[in-house]
């Protein structure tokens, strides 16, 4: 390699050093200037959102709804004063509806026998003297064979005791051969007054001895068990072919046309509750609510649960409450006098607080408010209004509505 050639790869490696070094010193004091380019727009938004979330809430703590006159009887709000009253005292007690013991039956046969025929299910509704089932019964037959027996011996001795009367006073017979017919037609009474009563007991009735004589075959063994009132087959225990006896409940029959309501007292309620309260009664999944009132709470406490009964007793027509349903009840224990009382229908939830719509100058305004003893229809306030103050009793829940749909329109006129 000459001279002249090292020459020119010395100046080109010297100018590139220069170029490079140049472009490193550019981009590094541009750099500090784009981070802090950057920091400040965040920044920047950063203050924009705090700004946007602070007239968010101040737009919700200071919201009001206008309505005309017209609007806000077409949305049924009505504006009361607030004021004292009375607030009635309510205590809620579970319970649940059971049949009434006092119009229902346990049907059992009077013999002892095999089902021939079940005519009744569960659900039947059936009426007095309906025929329920027929049993095939061996006790029956020879219930029935004694007393055609007994009355056959009678009339025997009735007959003997006839002519002998004739022989004695002719003179035939002598007294002693009389007094022995007449202890056996005594004896023949006594047997045939026996096996009739049998019978009864067996459920037939005096107008059925004539006829025993008459029937026939298998109808001389037979037994109806009949319903012994008019109600509703709740329970049957008997089928076809089976065996039964007079210890066996077969059917039990059952009155609707009222029913119970047994209401759990808590020891710690026994006080507040008495025989005469009113009670409304709550069933849910659209069974109708009734109203009773309380006429007997059980004497003994429970020993394991350590609560008492009160009952209710419910007429029960259209069968609506059937047993075993559950309920709650709303017993009316007492009165208490209050400052501020408002209705129920007052209260509505904005923001997750309670509040109610109070009217001003500028509108109704939703003021939070503390709530005190309540029952289905009022409330007590005890924070959040004064007396005098003007409030929406009613269609509270479409003003709240309005207001609901003023946030998304930014207007809260109409």
């Amino acid at each position: 390699m000459n001279k002249q050639m090292m020459v020119v790869m010395v100046v080109c490696l010297v100018a590139g050093l220069s170029v490079g070094g140049a472009a490193t010193y550019f981009w590094l004091e541009a750099a500090p200037d784009i981070d802090r380019s950057v920091q400040h727009e965040e920044h920047e938004g950063g203050h924009a959102d705090h700004d946007e979330e602070g007239e968010d809430n101040h737009e919700e703590q200071g919201d009001t709804v206008r309505l005309t006159q017209a609007v806000m009887d077409e949305y049924g709000v009505k504006v009361a004063t607030a004021g004292p009253g009375g607030v009635q005292l309510n205590l809620v007690l579970p319970g649940e509806v059971v049949v009434n013991p006092d119009e229902m039956i346990h049907i059992v046969p009077r013999v002892s026998g095999i089902a021939l025929k079940v005519t009744k299910s569960i659900g039947d509704i059936v009426e007095t003297g309906e025929l329920l089932a027929v049993i095939e019964s061996a006790e029956l037959s020879q219930a029935k064979a004694r007393y055609l027996a007994s009355a056959q011996r009678l009339t025997l001795a009735q007959a003997n005791v006839a002519a002998n009367e004739e022989l004695k006073a002719k003179g035939i017979v002598a007294e002693l051969e009389f007094l022995t017919a007449l202890r056996e037609l005594a004896e023949a009474e006594i047997e045939r007054r026996a096996s009739e009563f049998k019978l009864f007991a067996l459920g037939l009735q005096q107008a059925n001895l004539p006829t025993i004589a008459e029937e026939q075959g298998a109808k001389f063994s037979t037994y109806e068990l009949m319903a012994p009132m008019a109600g509703t087959i709740i329970g049957r225990h008997i089928s076809l072919g089976e065996i039964v006896t007079p210890e066996t409940a077969v059917f039990a029959l059952a009155d609707l046309n009222t029913v119970w309501v047994h209401l759990t007292v808590y020891q710690k309620d026994l006080a507040m509750v008495r025989a005469g309260q009113p009670v409304v009664l709550k069933f849910g999944h659209d069974i109708p609510n009734a109203q009773g009132v309380i006429d007997y709470i059980s004497p003994i406490v429970e020993e394991t649960t350590r609560t008492a009964t009160a009952r209710v007793v419910l007429k029960n027509l259209e069968r609506v409450w059937r047993p075993g349903l559950f309920v709650h009840a709303s017993v009316q224990v007492g009165e208490a006098s209050v400052e501020l009382r408002v209705p129920a229908t007052a209260l509505q939830t904005v923001g997750g607080e309670t509040v109610v719509f109070v009217e001003t100058a500028e509108g109704f305004l939703p003021k939070p408010v503390t709530v005190g003893r309540t029952n289905r229809t009022h409330v007590e306030i005890t924070s959040g209004l004064v007396p005098g103050d003007r409030y929406v009793a009613t269609g509270a829940f479409n003003l709240k509505a309005q207001l609901m749909k003023a946030s998304f329109s930014g207007g809260h006129s109409h």
